[in-house]
């Protein structure tokens, strides 16, 4: 009955879409926008075999356990609605979290890996997700594995809808719905669909900014922002990051656009000992220890694709010596001998595309790139390098790599189309005019 229930739910969204996207579509057919959703639904029953298979014990399985944990709450809290809100909604003070996490919370095995800070740390906000949807879907795995997946393509409807005017609609909807990791990693019950969402409203505040719709766009960029804080907030600094100097170069029209993005980085570069000075903020020292406690952590799970850590100091001398190496790490493995599975296979096979589609840019570039492309290919490479050196300093795990660099690694593949000179390319290949 549950199978049949997610089968019947699934065709339903299917045909919403259809009809949704006739008027909607960007210039692509509605039949096509359906099968990228259907493509998603495989992928997410994929990604749960994939974990069934890989994870022996479900409760360390990302696409498990924060199903379970909201399930829990579900359970535990049946007959005190009122409690059951105040978990949902995190609205609480901290004598009652004392209470709610005695009486209910500690049925959880992934909850209280933060402190109390209502809303703070990343595992919660699915959790709730999925606690909250228990009484809709009457515990059904299915159901809640299929949210997350239309979550994540609305999200990635709404960054194609943003920047469909500004790179090859056909090309970008290959990339942003069907390039193979970031279309099976955003189709679970995982972070990721979540962050997609997360990316694609932001994306369409700044589209709304543009447009003038300055309400709108406050709004959106406001849930975004709040919604980023609770699950990665390092993606959402990273937009911000990238996007200021674009700001600033459109305020003072005075320099080159790549002349500002390179003042500006310096500045970040250089306010780092300023914020412990200041602040008290000591960001490198945070990294190490986030890369010390990922270590660690990898060591006593026996974590069958942990490589060698950087050997990081808290100083920008050891950062900017070992930022090559963790571009390395987060872009080019896992190598050949780094294969020790069959799970890794797949993501060697996409390394060695990405390699191939880079060379393909440099040698079918544009000769000239317009200012507006100029603007978007600097954001876009910003967002890449800042994610990427994030990643690269702190995940010693190839399994966590392959999955969290599904961002930058999209954004990389945007910026490659946008320096591609695709009318070169149909001439060498002989192909009929694509757009």
């Amino acid at each position: 009955m549950k199978i049949a229930i997610f089968i019947i739910s699934t065709l339903i969204l299917i045909v919403i879409i259809y009809f949704f996207t006739k008027k909607n579509g960007e210039g692509i057919k509605p039949i096509w926008w359906s099968i990228a959703f259907g493509l998603k639904v495989l992928a997410g029953i994929l990604l749960v075999y994939i974990y069934l298979d890989y994870y022996s014990d479900r409760g360390s399985a990302d696409m498990f356990k924060y199903y379970d944990d909201g399930r829990a709450i579900w359970e535990s809290t049946r007959g005190n609605n009122k409690d059951f809100v105040k978990i949902i909604s995190g609205i609480y003070n901290q004598d009652e979290y004392a209470l709610l996490k005695d009486k209910y919370l500690l049925n959880t095995n992934h909850w209280d890996r933060a402190d109390f800070v209502p809303f703070r740390y990343e595992n919660r906000l699915i959790i709730r997700i999925n606690a909250a949807l228990m009484p809709l879907t009457g515990g059904n795995f299915g159901l809640h594995l299929l949210f997350f997946i239309f979550i994540a393509f609305i999200g990635q409807y709404f960054l194609f809808k943003s920047i469909a005017t500004f790179i090859p609609k056909k090309i970008s909807f290959l990339i942003i719905f069907l390039f193979p990791s970031l279309l099976l990693w955003t189709s679970g019950i995982l972070k990721e669909a979540i962050i997609i969402f997360i990316i694609g409203l932001w994306f369409y505040g700044l589209k709304m900014l543009i447009d003038k719709k300055y309400v709108l766009s406050v709004i959106l960029l406001l849930i975004s922002t709040l919604i980023a804080s609770t699950v990665k907030v390092y993606i959402i600094i990273g937009l911000y990051l990238s996007i200021l100097p674009l700001i600033i170069y459109k305020i003072i029209k005075k320099y080159k656009v790549w002349q500002v993005y390179l003042c500006v980085f310096l500045i970040y570069i250089l306010s780092i000992p300023l914020l412990k000075y200041l602040f008290g903020l000591d960001l490198l020292t945070l990294i190490v220890n986030k890369l010390e406690l990922t270590t660690n952590l990898a060591i006593n799970e026996n974590a069958g694709s942990m490589i060698n850590p950087l050997k990081l100091d808290p100083t920008l001398f050891s950062f900017i010596i070992n930022a090559p190496l963790a571009i390395i790490n987060t872009f080019f493995r896992p190598f050949i001998n780094d294969i020790n599975s069959l799970i890794i296979i797949p993501s060697f096979i996409e390394n060695l595309i990405l390699i191939l589609l880079t060379i393909i840019a440099i040698i079918f570039r544009k000769k000239e790139i317009t200012q507006k492309e100029q603007n978007i290919l600097l954001f876009f490479l910003s967002f890449v390098i800042i994610e990427t050196l994030l990643i690269g300093y702190t995940t010693p795990i190839l399994g966590a790599t392959v999955r969290y660099r599904i961002f930058p690694m999209l954004f990389f593949l945007l910026s490659l189309i946008i320096v591609n000179d695709f009318e070169k390319i149909k001439y060498k290949l002989k192909i009929k005019k694509y757009e």
